[in-house]
């Protein structure tokens, strides 16, 4: 698809990656594995930003970055005003766990595990609660009416 190129395009001029899943019938789940299983070794972590919540602050990812060099093997994930938000850091050492087809409810019971050691970093960003999935959303979010 042209937008699919598009899409590809304006990752590559920024230096980022973009993995692609072109079953739209496909589960949220499925895009995060095809997005792990493209990404070069030596990465000792990935920042998994949902397409649908476009106004996370860069000074939340730097945090979860910042985070994750004090704590290497901890998930980290923001929390705004006691709720937890996008995006998530994934260490490489929970990959497998989420490549698993038996994980059962997608990352969420990953990082929801008890077994799993997850780190809520709190930040001043409302931005990792707005899940804008429609032109209402948007409009909301974006001011507008």
């Amino acid at each position: 698809m042209a937008a699919d190129e598009a899409v590809r395009q304006a990752a590559e001029e920024v230096g980022a990656h973009a993995a692609l899943n072109a079953d739209r019938t496909s589960e949220q789940i499925d895009s995060l594995r095809i997005g792990l299983a493209t990404l070069p070794p030596g990465l000792s972590a990935a920042v998994v930003l949902p397409v649908d919540h476009p106004l996370v602050a860069s000074a939340t990812v730097a945090a979860l970055i910042e985070t994750h060099r004090s704590r290497a093997g901890a998930v980290a994930r923001p929390v705004h005003d006691g709720r937890p938000g996008h995006p998530t850091l994934f260490p490489r050492g929970v990959w497998p766990a989420l490549l698993d087809r038996s994980l059962a409810r997608g990352a969420r019971s990953l990082v929801e595990a008890p077994d799993t050691q997850t780190v809520d970093v709190s930040v001043d960003d409302p931005g990792i609660l707005a899940d804008i999935d429609t032109p209402d959303d948007y409009r909301r979010y974006a001011g507008g009416t």
